[in-house]
């Protein structure tokens, strides 16, 4: 060993205070020695695979022996670790990053270097000071932890052509670990509380406590002793006869099962994921299924059991759903504007009234997937919900049959200026027409159709109109999305394919091409 002598009784001691969990640093200032020796006689110890205690219980003059070093190639081996302990310092905490992975590149440049968990254990007790925290010992039945993942999943918007990002809920008992992923639009009140719903059927009961983290659309105010809940919340848990306890502010170990299976779900849901293009939330979903039980049924590393095993253990513990779901509704007050339609606000999205009932002030009842609409108790209208902002959707038989403003508008018209610029634009613009709405809406889809041919060329409109007509997205936004983002080329892509309705204005690939 390099340096002073270490006497028999200072040997004794650094093997004693590892066992304690002393670091480095407290070590050697203790008993006056090398930091560099106490590394070294932790790394003898790891590479011999012996725990403290069976040291301790060895003559002295053994003990002393077991230390005595004649292996500079052991110095070149603490080097090498310490080196990739440098690296992991860094690469740690990054999306998909794990010690594994960084175990398996630091063995490929060191065939004989310490295996895994020699390298956890050391990795861990390097740091110079102890980090003291309390072991949760998590009971069947009792948490269940709830997130959202930072990073999200893009989609297509089928009829706009935008994309969007959907987020990713995050829930895992306490446990079995057993854990829930879900799509959805955003982390508002009612995606949160419709996803949690869903979570909860999805496990066949309910925790005793419900763990989110300090999420806005769970917690109203955060406090170190008692958080204030969102009212919405707060009336589920009674729903489902459970309680809700907060994660407390910048408190990780609070959370740390979710926090840990936010990095799983990125390696074993998001990587499978990433190559995929979704047009819907539905979609993502569907395809989150099987890696989602791929991640439930793989056995925890080194132990024969896995989350699923450990899940038909708890699932006895878990007190049973209520009789009917929580039902989600959010109230909001309007007037029905005189274009036969109300706004809810929150997504600046517009719904149609009757329009006998123009100007009469209506109470708009909505969760994240209807829309329901009353005037003095009783319903007057019904929608599903849709989040594309600025965007009308109508029930043709709540407009009047005719307006002044349109009354010169006909749908020959626009058929006649469409097929002036090409035969793709002229089945489009009768596609439009073809749509069961009211038709002086489709005369301004038509009109801001064509005139996007004047504002971008009519070629390029063209190709536009014929990847719309592929991928069976037939209305002005799309058109509109597409040429500003200048992806009307994609019409030539072998992998862009839908069914569409049957209309004998639409051409095959082939005849399209043969008239490119």
């Amino acid at each position: 060993m390099a340096g002073k002598r270490i006497e028999m009784k200072d040997v004794h001691s650094i093997v004693l205070m590892l066992n304690q969990g002393y670091g480095t640093k407290h070590i050697s200032a203790a008993l006056g020695c090398a930091r560099n020796t106490v590394k070294a006689y932790r790394a003898i110890i790891a590479s011999k695979g012996l725990t403290y205690e069976e040291l301790l219980t060895r003559p002295e003059e053994e003990l002393e022996g077991f230390f005595t070093s004649k292996k500079p190639e052991e110095d070149d081996r603490l080097d090498k670790l310490e080196d990739a302990f440098k690296n992991a310092d860094g690469e740690l905490g990054k999306i998909g990053v794990t010690k594994f992975l960084l175990w398996n590149e630091y063995r490929l440049s060191n065939p004989d270097g310490y295996s895994y968990p020699q390298f956890c254990k050391l990795y861990r007790e390097r740091a110079e000071t102890v980090d003291v925290s309390m072991h949760i010992e998590h009971k069947p039945g009792d948490k269940l932890y709830i997130d959202y993942t930072g990073k999200k999943i893009p989609y297509v918007d089928r009829s706009t052509g935008e994309v969007k990002d959907a987020e990713i809920f995050l829930t895992s008992l306490g446990y079995s670990e057993y854990t829930y992923v879900e799509a959805s639009p955003s982390q508002a009140q009612e995606c949160f509380a419709e996803s949690l719903r869903h979570a909860l059927e999805y496990y066949g009961g309910v925790p005793q406590v419900l763990v989110p983290d300090n999420l806005k659309s769970a917690v109203k105010t955060a406090d170190k002793y008692e958080a204030e809940i969102n009212a919405l919340l707060v009336k589920m848990a009674h729903h489902y006869d459970t309680g809700v306890l907060p994660a407390r502010v910048r408190k990780p170990k609070d959370k740390s099962i979710v926090e840990r299976h936010v990095q799983i779900v990125y390696q074993q849901i998001f990587a499978p994921l990433r190559n995929m293009t979704f047009f819907s939330i539905d979609e993502i979903n569907a395809a989150i299924k099987e890696p989602l039980r791929l991640l439930n049924e793989r056995h925890f590393q080194g132990r024969p059991f896995s989350r699923k095993d450990l899940f038909e253990e708890e699932m006895a513990t878990l007190k049973p759903l209520p009789e009917h779901p929580f039902e989600i509704m959010q109230f909001r007050m309007g007037a029905v504007m005189k274009n036969c339609h109300v706004q809810l606000t929150e997504d600046c999205h517009y719904y149609s009234v009757p329009f006998r009932y123009i100007g009469e002030k209506v109470k708009i009842c909505y969760n994240s997937h209807e829309v329901r609409i009353y005037l003095k108790g009783t319903q007057i209208a019904y929608h599903l919900r849709d989040y594309a902002r600025f965007k009308y959707t109508t029930i043709p038989d709540h407009l009047p049959s005719t307006h002044r403003a349109y009354s010169e508008w006909n749908g020959d018209k626009f058929v006649k200026m469409a097929a002036d610029i090409s035969v793709d634009v002229k089945a489009y613009i009768e596609m439009i027409l073809a749509r069961k709405e009211y038709p002086e809406q489709l005369y301004k889809s038509c009109m801001g159709v064509l005139a996007l041919g004047k504002r971008h060329g009519n070629d390029r409109l063209i190709d536009a109109c014929r990847l719309g007509l592929k991928v069976g997205a037939v209305n002005y936004t799309f058109i509109k999305n597409t040429l500003t983002n200048r992806t009307e080329r994609l019409w030539l892509e072998e992998d862009v394919e839908v069914s569409l309705p049957e209309h004998g204005n639409i051409r095959g690939k082939e005849e399209i091409m043969s008239n490119k």
